[in-house]
């Protein structure tokens, strides 16, 4: 995976592939920001995601982990998630 690409991307979120149980997304998330949906989101597929800068609080099921660039984070399919960006760079 090349980390340049989420920050370079100059959107928000932005869909590059689409299969029956997965998905490749590029997303930045400004200083402050967050992917905080009303109801919580959740998926119908498992996530794999790959922080490539920033600092984060993920909330997971339920459960809070700081996160940071070069950690994987796990969503199964069904999974609540939200993410905050707490650092002072884009995530």
């Amino acid at each position: 995976m090349v980390n340049a690409l989420p920050s370079g991307s100059g959107e928000f979120r932005r869909v590059l592939w689409t299969g029956l149980y997965s998905q490749v997304v590029l997303m930045t998330i400004p200083v402050g920001g967050d992917i905080v949906f009303k109801p919580v989101q959740v998926h119908t597929v498992d996530q794999a995601l790959t922080f490539t800068s920033g600092k984060a609080k993920a909330t997971i099921g339920g459960e809070e982990k700081d996160v940071e660039a070069g950690d994987l984070v796990i969503v199964p399919a069904g999974t609540q998630h939200q993410f905050v960006n707490t650092g002072p760079t884009p995530l």
